[in-house]
C-alpha cells in the first residue's frame, strides 16, 4: 500500500557497459534500501508500465561489486532497449513497499513524463562530475510533483 509516506526514489540509470544493471553507491544502499552493500539482499521489484499494467515480480540477485563500490541488480524492464545515443539518461523510479519489496517505472528519453521528472530530479539535486543523480524523497512529494503518475494505480 502506497500512503503518503512512503519512501521513493528517483535515480538515474548510467550507460556504461550492461545498462539495464542498475548501480547504486554505499549511501543510496544504506539509506534507501536499508542494508549494507556487502550483505546479501534479497529484492522483489515489479515494473509498472505506461498503462499502470503490473509487470513482473522480477527478482533480481543484488551483487555487490568492490571494485567499483557499488551495489547492482538488474532492471527486467530494459530488457533488450538499447541505450539512448542522446546525453538523456534513462530514469528509473522507485516505490518502496517494504524493505525488500518495490515497484518501479522506467523512463526513457520521449517517454511522456519523462521531461517532467527529469526536470524535477535536476531542479532537486546538485550536478556532480561522474556521478549519476538520485534523489530520495516521499511518495506524498514525488506525487505533487508527477500527479499524473501510472505508479499511483497501485
Amino acid at each position: 500500500m502506497i500512503s503518503a509516506s512512503t519512501e521513493a526514489l528517483i535515480a538515474q540509470v548510467g550507460g556504461a557497459g550492461r545498462w539495464s544493471q542498475i548501480a547504486f553507491n554505499f549511501d543510496t544502499v544504506r539509506k534507501y534500501f536499508g542494508t549494507e552493500p556487502e550483505v546479501p539482499y534479497n529484492i522483489r521489484i515489479r515494473h509498472v508500465s505506461a498503462t499502470g499494467a503490473l509487470q513482473g515480480p522480477e527478482t533480481p540477485p543484488c551483487i555487490y561489486k568492490p571494485y567499483s563500490r557499488n551495489w547492482c541488480f538488474e532492471l527486467g524492464a530494459a530488457g533488450n532497449m538499447a541505450y539512448p545515443g542522446s546525453s538523456m539518461r534513462p530514469i528509473a523510479v522507485f516505490l518502496k513497499l517494504s524493505d525488500s519489496d518495490f515497484l518501479y517505472r522506467l523512463l526513457m528519453p520521449g517517454d511522456s513524463d519523462y521531461n517532467l521528472v527529469n526536470a524535477y530530479l535536476v531542479a532537486h539535486t546538485k550536478f556532480r562530475p561522474f556521478r549519476l543523480r538520485r534523489l530520495i524523497l516521499s511518495a506524498a512529494a514525488l506525487k505533487a510533483a508527477w500527479p499524473n503518475s501510472p505508479l499511483w494505480k497501485h
